[in-house]
């Protein structure tokens, strides 16, 4: 069962507690997280804004794999998972999201998804530090 918590600047984050083998999604980074059984994960949303060309740090469970960018209501958003014992230690992950047309080296980051949302296109890239 879901549940929510609310916090300034990060809006409402949804909360799916899930066993490893309910899950089927696979990612780079996913087999590293799963070198143990049974590790329990837990996967959260981002919430993001409107803004195009923008760049935004954020902390999360060490080791959290992205696992998509979409569109939920209307408004762009990001999940992820992470094993749940690392829950507390957090790292700085940054990112930047482009609208079409916007140049970007590769060697710089990672391409997460792409959303469109009334006409405009927003890619989301992790950024390599």
């Amino acid at each position: 069962m879901p549940y929510f918590i609310e916090g300034e600047g990060i809006g409402k984050i949804e909360i799916l507690p899930c066993k490893l083998e309910d899950l089927t999604y696979s990612s780079p980074g996913f087999n590293d997280l799963i070198k143990e059984d049974k590790i329990e994960v837990l996967i959260h949303k981002h919430v993001m804004g409107l803004d195009l060309n923008y760049e935004f740090s954020i902390e999360l469970p060490n080791n959290s794999i992205i696992l998509q960018y979409q569109l939920q209501n209307g408004v762009p958003v990001f999940w992820y998972m992470f094993d749940e014992k690392y829950s507390e230690i957090l790292e700085c992950r940054n990112f930047i999201v482009l609208g079409t047309g916007c140049k970007f080296n590769l060697t710089e980051g990672h391409y997460k998804g792409t959303v469109q949302v009334e006409g405009l296109v927003y890619h989301l890239i992790e950024r390599i530090v």
